[in-house]
């Protein structure tokens, strides 16, 4: 039904809880009410504090059946999903906005409700959106797993532009490893390379920009605080990082001979700008996040570099031992005393056939939502998450509903060398 009603809401503009959806579709009837979480790995949803499992649970099924009674539909845009996940991992979109307290309480906004926090890996938020599944309060969870890939890849796409087809032979250190918001899991992976001597003999930051690093790092220890290595905090590259991390790389970045991606997530396999960013330019890299992060990238038409890296560390479920495991891999390279240039015209092919993959998914989105297909036009006039190159819009950046990133698309038809991956991988001229 195109001509229906639609309302978006886009996550990121502020707190979801199930208050929220409720009186949004109290709000409604005969309406499309479409929740826009294609930039995180889930929904996050919360209840009262005293609310009991059972309670929630009626709550939702009376909210579905208001919606079947109003004829609305409720759909949902999401960036992965994995249900009940061994370890909570908080969101750029909560982290800084809720911050962990000792008295393991914390306010949300807009409804005036509480939720309890017990420790980092607390699912009371992730087991809400399990039982809004379970019982089938959404008509349709639709998966953009390449949203970032696609469309947010614009951006370092302009920053990789001119430097994509030089091949860089001067290469001094291992590894570069970004860091910004210091989660669990990336802190713990700081700690292991430190463990093994890797941090001073390659490059790395943590910029940090909520001075939250040793709050976290003592709610992801606990009793192991005195196994602690990692004592550095915050770090820059030496030529100032600027705001677009992902867009602008420092001169570090290129004298390293791969990247050390530490994704989002450690429990969803859900890829950012950041997966994005060794793809465009064309460097080797392997991926810290949830497990078989690395392998996962194959569903989407990706080649492994497994010539060089042995990747057993991507099927270790605890992220502890996972981290460990990464970094003994590094640890591994290291000592190999590669020669980076031969090993990386080596791996040329496969760097160049990645690439091919991203600037063919530019040209055709061929995983972008159905619902965002059908309705990407009133879409857009409701919600700014579908146009992540500044409200242009729908009909340039989306050409001619064709699920084409357009800007991105007309850059590459500019470059010699990505027109030639794309026609010698895609017969695309």
């Amino acid at each position: 039904m195109k001509n229906k009603k639609i309302v978006v809401h886009d996550v990121w503009d502020g707190w979801q809880s199930l208050l929220s959806i409720e009186k949004l579709c109290h709000a409604h009837t005969g309406t499309h009410i479409v929740l826009d979480c294609a930039k995180e790995a889930r929904l996050y949803m919360a209840t009262g504090i005293t609310e009991n499992e059972d309670i929630t649970r009626q709550r939702i099924v009376d909210l579905r059946n208001h919606n079947s009674v109003n004829g609305n539909t409720l759909s949902v845009i999401i960036g992965g999903y994995k249900p009940l996940p061994d370890h909570h991992s908080w969101s750029n979109a909560t982290l800084n906005r809720h911050r962990m307290v000792s008295d393991a309480k914390m306010k949300l906004p807009s409804d005036n409700t509480y939720t309890r926090i017990t420790d980092i890996h607390d699912k009371s938020f992730t087991d809400v959106w399990d039982l809004a599944v379970l019982y089938g309060l959404f008509d349709n969870i639709e998966t953009w797993p390449n949203f970032f890939l696609t469309w947010q890849g614009h951006k370092i796409l302009e920053g990789s532009y001119n430097n994509v087809g030089n091949l860089h032979d001067n290469y001094s250190n291992l590894f570069c490893l970004k860091n910004r918001i210091p989660k669990p899991h990336r802190l713990y992976l700081l700690n292991e390379l430190e463990r093994r001597d890797l941090l001073k003999v390659n490059q790395w930051s943590l910029l940090d920009p909520n001075d939250e690093w040793e709050e976290v790092m003592v709610e992801t220890l606990g009793e192991q605080i005195n196994d602690w290595c990692f004592t550095h905090g915050k770090k820059t590259f030496s030529q100032e990082v600027p705001d677009q991390l992902y867009r602008d790389q420092p001169g570090e970045y290129f004298r390293c001979f791969m990247e050390v991606v530490a994704e989002t997530f450690s429990d969803v396999c859900f890829y950012t700008e950041k997966t994005t960013c060794p793809l465009l330019y064309r460097k080797p890299f392997l991926i810290l996040g949830a497990p078989y992060i690395n392998h996962d990238l194959q569903r989407m038409g990706f080649v492994l570099y497994d010539e060089v890296f042995d990747y057993s560390f991507d099927k270790i479920e605890d992220f502890r031992e996972r981290s460990a495991a990464f970094a003994d891999e590094l640890l591994r390279l290291q000592n190999l005393k590669l020669d980076y240039k031969q090993v990386y015209i080596k791996l040329l092919p496969k760097l160049e056939h990645n690439l091919a993959r991203v600037l063919k998914l530019m040209y055709h989105d061929e995983y972008m939502p159905r619902i965002v297909r059908e309705y990407g036009e009133q879409m857009f006039n409701e919600s700014f998450a579908f146009d992540p190159l500044g409200r242009t819009g729908w009909n340039v950046f989306v050409d001619n509903g064709n699920c084409r990133n357009q800007p991105a698309v007309d850059l590459i038809r500019k470059n010699k060398y990505l027109l030639s991956l794309l026609h010698k991988n895609y017969n695309i001229t």
